[in-house]
């Protein structure tokens, strides 16, 4: 970064920005990208501390697709009281300076300061509110958002007050102003919009920049020029006055003389400035009037997007069809904020400086340059589909177990004391292909102690069962047979496992995970009269039975046998990737 600003300082102090030079800026900026290419440097990115010229911005939008315009704006209380330190003429004096009404005229709007102009044509509007603690949070988090916008578009979609606003200034594009051009949105609370609107003649009447003195002076089209254009006599003096200029300055190059109406007609009423004569309604007007020309819904408690805030005369408008909040972009010079719209007992409108991407950095900023899905899928490598092709085999045998099915699975919780359980699985598989040697067994045991598994039946020396390492709480053993299955063939097992809760530690419940195909699950706790209280059969949408994914949970009725309580869940057909379970809490004091 030093050798930039190096470069930077030496080509400033080689040739000063003045009126001649105009764009010297963006020549320092094309040495900085030479010099990184020759010295292959990573990319610089470049921030402009203060454009005050809107040229200048227009020059460099034109000459670098990724530069973007960034206003930081607030109330204009805000604004003053962080300019405590001057005094009233000194604030008078710097408005005079950076708003440079007086100079807008001639060459000098092409150097001279103009801060409302490049607010207007701004990209991406910052709303710095007056804020206390001097941190200034809220500005920070704008400025992230969009920096990460501007590496990286599409991350996020834009807000509602982004495409409301979006719209209006779309919708700004249909005027035919000579002065200013303004879009406005309705919206309902939900901010979905109701009405559009531009500052634009009545249906029916030619637009001002369609309409030039020239054509005034040859055919007075009565179709295209008022009856008052026509006729007054100092109008058309006016207007032949301008013509004759118009056509002998030799600088138009093909274009039209056109003309505003409110202009000529306030200069010919000694200079008055009157909103009332011009010929086009307001974009809010516009907006408003949509509504009820097309039997638009009421707009009470909605929403006011404007390019420019309300003048006078909408803002009362506004207020009377009740909406609750304003956004707007460029600060209208009225007083409708303090006189109209703060002022009464109820429904008073929030008035909101507008912050976020507009115009051609909306669409650059929120467009994705891959589709996202796409992008992933190169950066990771990872096929989602596929994945989920994966999950669809493995749902069957998740495990890797794709060899066989349980025709039958019963489990069996026995309680021979609070402290002493047993645990015996029986099972019957069918093998779907040949060459099945074994089958693993596992289960999970959170009590105290865990003695491993022992095969019940069938009792002979031709089937082995090994058991395994445990880890943490799982216990798993391998059962061999006697000689390799064959496709569609059948084998049975019985096998027990006796474990201990001297601590008492253990989770109250019984629970089987179906991981592969059922043909039927039966779990069955057995317990001493009384021990279990409150027992219930719970069906789990996943096998690590979260509790937000519950799918039924029912109170088991208890059978007795040989004075045990017996409780019983049997399901036919259970789903794959669900789990069964039994759960209950221990009567007080626990019985022996």
């Amino acid at each position: 970064m030093e050798a930039i600003i190096k470069i930077i300082e030496a080509y400033n102090k080689e040739e000063a920005y003045n009126k001649e030079k105009a764009y010297n800026k963006e020549k320092a900026y094309n040495k900085v990208e030479a010099y990184n290419k020759a010295n292959s440097r990573p990319q610089t990115r470049i921030c402009i501390d203060a454009i005050r010229n809107p040229y200048e911005a227009y020059y460099f939008k034109d000459k670098y697709s990724s530069f973007y315009l960034i206003s930081i704006n607030t109330e204009e209380d805000a604004r003053k009281k962080r300019l405590g330190q001057l005094d009233e003429e000194e604030l008078q004096s710097l408005d005079e300076t950076e708003f440079d009404l007086a100079s807008r005229s001639d060459y000098g709007i092409f150097f001279h300061q103009n801060i409302p102009e490049c607010l207007s044509i701004s990209d991406i509007h910052l709303y710095n509110p007056n804020v206390n603690d001097g941190r200034f949070l809220f500005l920070t988090e704008q400025i992230i958002k969009y920096i990460a916008l501007m590496l990286h578009p599409g991350l996020v979609t834009p807000t509602h007050i982004e495409r409301c606003m979006q719209t209006a200034s779309v919708a700004s594009l249909n005027s035919g102003c000579l002065s200013r051009q303004v879009g406005a949105v309705i919206t309902g609370p939900d901010f979905s919009i109701k009405a559009v609107g531009w500052n634009e003649v009545p249906a029916g009447q030619v637009s001002c920049n369609l309409r030039c003195v020239s054509d005034y002076k040859k055919n007075k089209d009565p179709e295209s020029y008022s009856c008052f254009e026509l006729e007054d006599s100092k109008f058309q003096e006016a207007l032949f006055a301008l013509e004759e200029k118009a056509s002998h300055c030799g600088l138009l190059d093909g274009m039209t003389y056109s003309y505003c109406f409110k202009d000529i007609y306030n200069e010919l009423k000694g200079g008055i400035k009157n909103q009332v004569f011009t010929r086009a309604l307001h974009a809010e007007e516009n907006a408003f009037l949509q509504l009820s020309k097309n039997g638009g819904q009421g707009i009470k408690g909605g929403k006011l997007f404007s390019t420019a805030s309300p003048c006078e005369l909408c803002s009362k408008k506004a207020y009377q069809l009740g909406i609750q909040e304003i956004y707007y972009i460029d600060p209208y010079p009225g007083i409708s904020t303090r006189h109209i719209l703060s002022f009464g007992k109820y429904g008073n409108p929030k008035v909101q400086l507008f912050y976020g991407a507009i115009g051609n950095a909306y669409v650059k900023l929120y467009t994705p340059r891959i589709p996202i899905k796409d992008e992933l899928k190169l950066r990771t490598g990872i096929d989602c589909k596929k994945v989920v092709k994966e999950l669809d085999k493995n749902f069957e045998n998740p495990l890797g177990i794709k060899d066989y099915r349980n025709i039958k699975l019963t489990g069996r919780f026995t309680f021979r004391s609070r402290t002493e359980i047993a645990e015996r699985t029986t099972a019957t598989i069918q093998a779907l292909r040949d060459g099945i040697e074994s089958i693993t067994h596992s289960a999970y045991w959170t009590g105290s102690t865990f003695d491993g598994f022992r095969l019940i039946a069938p009792d002979n020396d031709h089937y082995k069962l090994e058991n395994l390492p445990s880890r943490k709480s799982l216990y798993s053993a391998i059962l061999k047979f006697p000689q390799p299955m064959k496709k569609d063939g059948q084998e049975s097992w019985e096998i027990e496992a006796v474990a201990k809760d001297t601590r008492r530690i253990m989770i109250p419940y019984y629970a089987q995970a179906i991981t592969l195909r059922t043909d039927c699950l039966t779990l069955e706790v057995i317990a001493p009269k009384g021990m279990l209280t409150n027992v219930q059969k719970v069906v789990f949408a996943d096998t690590k039975m979260s509790k937000d994914l519950v799918v039924s949970r029912d109170e088991i009725v208890p059978e007795t046998v040989d004075k045990n309580d017996l409780f019983t869940f049997s399901v036919p057909q259970p789903n794959l990737m669900y789990t069964y379970s039994i759960e209950w809490k221990f009567s007080e004091p626990p019985i022996s």
